[in-house]
C-alpha cells in the first residue's frame, strides 16, 4: 500500500488527509470546531476551501498536543525512522510559510546552502511553525498506521 505523499516533499504525508474527527476523539479539537465543515461540498473537492478550513484546526490541535505532557516523546517514538528528513521538512515548510513561496530558490541563500548558523537562526525564529509541521507528520503517520492496521484486520 502506497503512502499518500505530499507533492512538496517525497517522504512527507499530506496533512489534508488527516482526519479531524480523530483529533476530536483525542481531545485536541471540539465538536464545535468541526461544525463548519458542513458548508463544504460533498460531491467535489474545493481544495482552497479545505485548506482554509483544515489548517487552522490542525494548528489548534497541534497547540493542544504540544501543551500536553511529554508531546515530543510521542513525536520521537512514532517518527524515529523519519528523523533524517523530518527536521529539514519542517524547517522548509515553516520557511515556505513565512516567505509565501514553495520554491527552494526563493529562500535566502544562507538557508538554501544549509549554513549551520542560518539553520539554527531559522529554527529558533520559526520554532512554533516547525513544531506544527512535525505534529502534522506525527498525526498523519499515526492515522496512516491505524488505517493499515484496520485494513489488515478485515
Amino acid at each position: 500500500m502506497e503512502i499518500p505523499i505530499s507533492v512538496l516533499f517525497a517522504f512527507a504525508g499530506n496533512p489534508l488527509f488527516i482526519d479531524l474527527a480523530a483529533l476530536r476523539e483525542q481531545g485536541l479539537l471540539s465538536a464545535e470546531d468541526l461544525s463548519a465543515a458542513c458548508g463544504l461540498p460533498e460531491a467535489s473537492v474545493e481544495y482552497q476551501r479545505v485548506i482554509e478550513f483544515k489548517y487552522p484546526l490542525l494548528r489548534k490541535a497541534a497547540l493542544a498536543f504540544l501543551r500536553s505532557p511529554h508531546p515530543i516523546v510521542g513525536l520521537r517514538i512514532v517518527l524515529p525512522h523519519n528523523q533524517q528528513w523530518l527536521d529539514d521538512y519542517a524547517l522548509f515548510m515553516a520557511c515556505k510559510g513565512v516567505n509565501k513561496q514553495c520554491r527552494l530558490g526563493a529562500l535566502e541563500p544562507e538557508i538554501r546552502q544549509r549554513q549551520a548558523e542560518a539553520i539554527k537562526k531559522w529554527q529558533e525564529q520559526l520554532s512554533a511553525d516547525v513544531q506544527f509541521h512535525k505534529f502534522a507528520q506525527y498525526e498523519f503517520f499515526q492515522q496512516w498506521q491505524d488505517l493499515k492496521t484496520l485494513l489488515r484486520s478485515i
